[in-house]
């Protein structure tokens, strides 16, 4: 289990660069659970969010998945302007992974 100043810095950027996709960008963004996925798959082109189990893993692990849609590359440039590591591989069917602050 990771430090919980640590989880909180990752929550805290990862929102911030939440709030700037949704803002700048009309993305639909955030935490959503489990049986709402399909949901905002369905209903909004661009999103980015994670839910339960993501949030459970960065807990455990310090890493956390977004599941997303739009513009990869310009999801990836924000969370790093708010500071965060992230890994992607360029693919649109793989989820983007946040690794720390």
């Amino acid at each position: 289990m990771i430090k919980k100043s640590k989880r909180q810095a990752i929550y805290a950027a990862v929102f911030s660069a939440f709030e700037h996709l949704e803002l700048e960008h009309g993305y639909f963004v955030g935490w959503c659970d489990q049986p709402h996925v399909a949901s905002v798959l369905n209903t909004f082109t661009y999103h980015v969010f994670f839910h339960d189990q993501d949030a459970d893993d960065l807990k455990e692990t310090g890493r956390l998945y977004l599941a997303w849609g739009g513009d990869g590359n310009l999801i990836v440039r924000v969370l790093q302007e708010h500071g965060l590591s992230v890994e992607w591989d360029g693919f649109d069917d793989h989820r983007i992974l946040v690794t720390g602050p």
